[in-house]
């Protein structure tokens, strides 16, 4: 027989009082309300994460609370592309060009 709520239950010579939360009830309602917490939040992330990138495909910034979730370089920001490259390999001077070869 399962154990009511709140039940009193003598073993051993003892008195055990056995607590509303460690019953089936109380087990389900605790998976209950852990399960509901973490679907809210999973959902306040998947879809911040779809809400920033349908205003990124709009053209608008990610607001605020999208920044951690998308990673994006604004428009007006130069990118490693732009401007001059130097390439270090070309520019210092070789040592088989300082050589000069005689006729």
């Amino acid at each position: 027989m399962a154990v009511a709520a709140r039940d009193v239950i003598y073993t051993n010579g003892d008195y055990i009082y056995v607590p509303w939360w460690h019953t089936k009830t109380g087990i389900i309602v605790r998976w209950v309300i852990f399960l509901v917490i973490f679907v809210l939040i999973m959902g306040y992330l998947i879809g911040g994460y779809y809400h920033a990138k349908a205003r990124i495909r709009k053209g608008l910034e990610p607001l605020a609370y999208h920044r951690c979730l998308v990673s994006v370089v604004p428009i007006n920001r130069p990118t490693r592309s732009s401007g001059p490259s130097i390439n270090t390999a070309t520019t210092r001077p070789s040592k088989t060009a300082t050589k000069t070869s005689t006729p």
